[in-house]
């Protein structure tokens, strides 16, 4: 048991400092493994329910896995790490109540949001919806999901904000949000598709 811990801990060691010296890029391959986690579980949940015959890892569609991974790589990673390390310098030198009431009111109300838009744009993407399906899909999704994060995500927020530096941030919120995409990707895949 101590050799894993001894494992775990120099893995998490050598991931600060991969985040430390290059923010970007870890933040970036983070995504594109939480992303690509997301899909695969996503699947699996909707094979399940669906209770598909054979070996699952048949059934898996490894073109929107890849998809998934791309969007993490490419731009959720990046568009997480630039708004984070916005909000954070923007409010180096507000602190207190102040600086925590201010970093929950941009998060939730431009950073939310605007992560919100992207992902269901390129889910809709990534389902192959033309541009005009895919703006009726997220006018459609759009508000109920970013009412559901507003309903669970400030608190979460607070915690996050008074127990992590804002380099962890976006580690943090990817894998609270991992669960919370497993989620909505599930829900949509097993939604009829908006013609």
């Amino acid at each position: 048991m101590s050799e894993v811990v001894s494992v775990v801990a120099n893995t998490w060691v050598k991931y600060l400092l991969a985040l430390h010296n290059n923010p970007l890029r870890t933040k970036a391959f983070t995504a594109c493994f939480l992303n690509t986690l997301e899909e695969i579980i996503a699947q699996i949940l909707a094979l399940r329910a669906a209770k598909v015959k054979g070996p699952i890892w048949k059934h898996l569609d490894y073109a929107k896995i890849a998809k998934m991974a791309a969007y993490g790589l490419l731009v959720n990673g990046p568009l997480g790490h630039v708004l984070f390390s916005a909000l954070a310098a923007s409010l180096k030198n507000v602190t207190g109540v102040g600086g925590t009431i201010a970093q929950l009111l941009i998060s939730n109300g431009l950073i939310l949001p605007l992560q919100n838009l992207v992902y269901l744009l390129a889910l809709g993407a990534i389902k192959g919806l033309d541009l005009q399906a895919n703006i009726k899909a997220v006018l459609q999704r759009m508000w109920p999901l970013t009412l559901a994060c507003w309903q669970y995500f400030p608190m979460i927020q607070l915690v996050v904000y008074r127990l992590f530096p804002a380099p962890l941030w976006p580690l943090v919120f990817n894998l609270i949000g991992l669960l919370f995409g497993v989620y909505i990707n599930y829900t949509s895949s097993r939604r009829p598709r908006v013609q």
